[in-house]
Parts: structure tokens; C-alpha cells; sequence
């Protein structure tokens, strides 16, 4: 089994991330899992790891969220 240990999703629609500016170039835009379920995919990775974007509940809620809707999410750390 493969496992990617250190993923990061966020929807900037739905948590606050005040880390994430203008600044930071091309990832200044929501990241979600559906965008990276291919790429997994043709890697071979059976199952990865979302790790926390913002240290907030509403952060960790979406994540388990997302953890909940994908058989390939192993963990969440929050």
C-alpha cells in the first residue's frame, strides 16, 4: 500500500484562511480534493493524509468532511 502522508485542501468559499494572500502566487484559490483524486490515481497512492490548513474548527470540520466523501482519505489530522 502507498500512502501519501501530508495533504492540504481548502475552499476559501467556506473557511476563513487569513495566511493565504495575493502573495502566494497561483495557490491563492480554493484546493480541493476533487482536483488531486487523478493525480493520486495514476500514482498509484492507495490512500493519503489531509493535514490542517488553518487551526480553526471550521478548518477541521471540512476536512473530516472531505475525509468522509473519499474512500482514498486514510487520516485526518486536525
Amino acid at each position: 500500500m502507498i500512502i501519501d502522508a501530508h495533504q492540504h485542501f481548502w475552499n476559501l468559499e467556506k473557511v476563513a484562511y487569513p495566511w493565504l494572500d495575493p502573495s502566494y502566487g497561483s495557490i491563492c484559490r480554493s484546493i480541493e480534493a476533487d482536483e488531486l483524486e487523478p493525480l493520486i490515481r495514476k500514482a498509484g497512492i492507495n490512500k493519503t493524509v489531509i493535514v490542517q490548513a488553518m487551526n480553526s474548527y471550521e478548518d477541521t470540520e471540512y476536512m473530516l468532511k472531505v475525509a468522509a466523501e473519499r474512500e482514498w482519505v486514510g487520516a485526518v489530522v486536525g
